[in-house]
């Protein structure tokens, strides 16, 4: 199974003076669990490394 990467690009720039930071509003819809979040990331990690080790 080939591997395929995603070419990301961007720019990185100094915030201009007419942008200010918003105060941060609640939001009415629950965080996401990022503990559940990360277990996920973290056993899609290992199943690639083990195609990889077996290919």
């Amino acid at each position: 199974m080939p591997t395929i990467f995603d070419e990301i690009t961007g720019e990185i720039a100094p915030p201009t003076t007419g942008e200010s930071a918003a105060p941060a509003q609640p939001d009415a819809a629950p965080q996401p669990d990022l503990a559940e979040a990360l277990r996920h990331e973290l056993q899609i990690s290992r199943e690639r490394e083990r195609r990889l080790l077996a290919d």
